[in-house]
């Protein structure tokens, strides 16, 4: 099976291009106050290969950005819709110092911000628990939904299959960890279920290349069938280009 595209991260692209990530926005910020720039990076990845990227709203919780979250979203949208692929929105796991219920409130007023984007994108979640409860409350998306575990949570993945797919997720993947955990979690879920719609885009490791990144990432798609791959935390426009580049040779 051949995987499809995505582009990559945004806030660290954008911390390697000068603009100041700072709380409590964060990368948020940019989509009012770096517009072009924002816009830039996600056409890079598109010229080079993307067929979906990621709108900047990975911090765009009213718990970040406050009133003006209805506008950083619209705008973020807007900026990804530009550069010509398929657009998913990006929708992060909140701290667990906030309630239970009003976590639940912030995903679903996120979500409801985050209207026009194609696929609603739940990642940076460590906990699939807290993982399941976000995909209940966004039942409501219109369109697909993909989950992702991040980081050390990426260990949960074969607990979670069976969890997401009840919720209808298209999508359930690995995310900003090392490739090698990527590869234990995916092998694990693949082997427990053999038809899940699997997906991965970890943090390119350091010790390798983009191409060394690319072809250990490609290799393992093959093998183990994921439906789309792409990178985290680290990768930039040229890893877009050397995925693209490997899975096509």
């Amino acid at each position: 099976m051949r995987p499809r595209l995505c582009g990559g991260p945004m806030g660290t692209e954008l911390a390697r291009r000068g603009f100041a990530l700072a709380a409590p926005a964060w990368s948020a910020a940019a989509n009012l106050d770096a517009p072009d720039l924002v816009a830039a990076i996600h056409r890079e990845h598109v010229a080079v290969g993307a067929e979906q990227i990621t709108a900047n709203t990975t911090c765009a919780h009213r718990h970040d950005v406050g009133d003006a979250q209805v506008e950083i979203c619209r705008v973020a949208i807007d900026l990804a819709r530009r550069a010509g692929v398929g657009v998913a929105a990006s929708l992060a796991m909140l701290p667990a110092s906030m309630s239970t219920q009003r976590r639940a409130l912030e995903y679903a007023r996120t979500t409801a911000a985050m209207r026009g984007a194609d696929v609603l994108l739940l990642e940076g979640f460590v906990d699939a628990d807290e993982l399941v409860r976000a995909l209940e409350v966004t039942r409501d998306w219109p369109g697909p939904r993909w989950a992702a575990l991040a980081g050390p949570g990426a260990a949960q993945l074969p607990a979670l299959v069976p969890r997401a797919l009840a919720e209808g997720v298209a999508l359930v993947a690995v995310h900003c960890c090392p490739l090698d955990d990527a590869a234990a979690a995916l092998s694990a879920a693949r082997t427990a279920y053999p038809d899940a719609p699997l997906g991965a885009y970890p943090s390119p490791a350091i010790e390798r290349d983009d191409d060394g990144f690319a072809r250990a990432l490609v290799d393992l798609a093959e093998r183990i069938g994921l439906t789309w791959i792409g990178s985290c935390c680290g990768g930039t426009p040229a890893t877009t280009a050397a995925l693209g580049a490997a899975r096509d040779r």
